[in-house]
C-alpha cells in the first residue's frame, strides 16, 4: 500500500518533488526515538536467576 502511494505521488508529481516530500516526512521520525524514554535507557533489564525445574514425584 505504502509502496504504490510513493508510485502514485511519483507519477503525479514528479521523482524529485516526491522523494523531497519522503524525506521531509521520514526526518522527524528519529525526533520520535530521541525524545522518548529509549534515550536515557542504555543497559539491557537485568534477567532473573532461571528457576530449578519442578520435580514430579512418584513418577519413577
Amino acid at each position: 500500500m505504502v509502496g504504490s502511494l510513493g508510485g502514485i505521488a511519483g507519477a503525479l508529481l514528479g521523482l524529485r518533488p516526491t522523494m523531497w516530500i519522503m524525506t521531509g516526512l521520514l526526518a522527524p521520525c528519529s525526533l520520535i526515538l530521541a525524545l522518548s524514554p529509549m534515550r536515557s535507557r542504555r543497559d539491557l533489564p537485568v534477567a532473573s536467576e532461571p528457576r530449578p525445574a519442578a520435580t514430579v514425584s512418584g513418577s519413577q
